[in-house]
């Protein structure tokens, strides 16, 4: 696991990129992060937005359209920030120094948040051990892997936690992209076949449980955005990744009202900007550009795992906003593939791993199909 104090790597440092290969050519392309290259379009904003503090009319709005879209039993229960990163230590801060357990492998941010609250961080693949800490943290659909628990096995985790305390906290950073019709079958990450001992189904794991599979049942189904009443589950949502704005930077946490207003007490009255909230409002809104999305994201996921496959890569997990896949000759692939411009997410706890983001353009898929062609010569 990544240092809890140091800086942790990310994808989309496209300037680290350039430094490491200072004669790719131009423009690089981001395959490194999970964030949606055919963004919502722009709204045209009135010069006052930038001028004036957000109001909190329009945030009161934001809200509303926000539990609409996710969801929440009330806009009370839903709280705007400037991106849900934001938010990870003030959670965490919500139960006192303890233990936290967070499903693994995952999203680094979350052991460093709670780690800087003062708990004891264990990573496990285990869901019922989630059970005994102070604060348990799934995130679901997963990254990189692209893990799907269902409602009821995480409402059966939360019940346990509320009766010794904890808070589950569920980061479904990823459930807008809807179902995963890029893969029928259960991944390769969850099959007993699997070459990776890291992929394997050792006893009591999530697969062998039964607990796991594809992403492929509905975002509907599998949030836990309508059940946070019972007052111990908090659920962060993004913004930026499905509609393509990470700058934008908004994202949201839905809990029970009185969590929700010490949530913002913490944020301030002006956490999250005017152009932010306007944005977010109109297309939160737009259940027609979701829907579109929704399925253009499916088919481009089918056409790189197309991609992936036919230069020898195993397609093992992912969301259809990213794929993970493994090759003993990933780090031979990851310096090609940023010799040829294109930056990918490696693994350095996982080192056969890489995760490929979409293409956003023509120039873009065959630029990758030339060096993953390349790389198989």
């Amino acid at each position: 696991m990544a240092s809890q104090a140091g800086p942790l790597e990310h994808g989309g440092d496209l300037s680290a990129a350039r430094r490491r290969f200072p004669g790719a050519p131009e423009p690089f392309i981001d395959l490194s992060t999970g964030i949606n290259p055919y963004p919502y379009p722009l709204p045209h904003l009135p010069p006052a937005l930038f001028a004036r503090l957000p109001q909190a009319d329009a945030l009161a709005e934001l809200a509303g359209i926000a539990a609409t879209a996710y969801g929440a039993p009330s806009p009370a229960c839903v709280v705007a920030a400037p991106g849900t990163q934001s938010l990870l230590p003030l959670v965490a801060a919500f139960r006192p120094a303890g233990q936290a357990a967070i499903l693994g492998p995952t999203y680094a941010e979350h052991a460093r948040a709670a780690a800087l609250a003062g708990h004891r961080v264990i990573e496990t693949r285990e869901l019922d051990r989630l059970a005994a800490a102070d604060l348990a943290v799934v995130v679901n659909p997963n990254n990189p892997d692209g893990r799907l628990l269902a409602q009821a096995d995480l409402l059966a985790l939360a019940e346990k936690l509320g009766k010794r305390g904890g808070m589950l906290v569920v980061d479904e950073a990823f459930m807008d992209v809807g179902p995963d019709s890029a893969r029928a079958n259960p991944h390769p990450a969850h099959s007993r076949e699997s070459g990776n001992p890291a992929l394997r189904d050792d006893a009591g794991s999530l697969a062998a449980q039964g607990r796991t599979g594809p992403f492929s049942m509905s975002a509907t189904s599998a949030s836990l955005a309508g059940e946070i009443m019972r007052g111990n589950v908090v659920v962060l949502r993004s913004f930026g990744k499905f509609f393509g704005l990470a700058g934008v930077r908004l994202g949201f946490a839905v809990a029970a009202e009185d969590i929700a207003i010490r949530l913002r007490a913490f944020l301030g009255p002006w956490a999250v900007s005017g152009p932010a909230i306007a944005i977010g409002a109109i297309a939160l809104a737009d259940k027609a550009w979701t829907a579109s999305t929704q399925v253009r994201l499916a088919q481009a996921a089918q056409r790189l795992d197309r991609l992936l496959t036919g230069a020898g890569l195993e397609v093992v997990g992912g969301t259809p906003l990213f794929r993970l896949a493994q090759t003993p000759a990933a780090a031979a692939l990851y310096e090609t593939l940023g010799g040829a411009g294109i930056l990918v997410r490696r693994f350095a706890e996982q080192p056969a791993w890489l995760r490929f983001g979409l293409p956003g353009d023509e120039q873009a898929w065959e630029r990758l199909a030339s060096a993953l062609a390349g790389h198989v010569r």
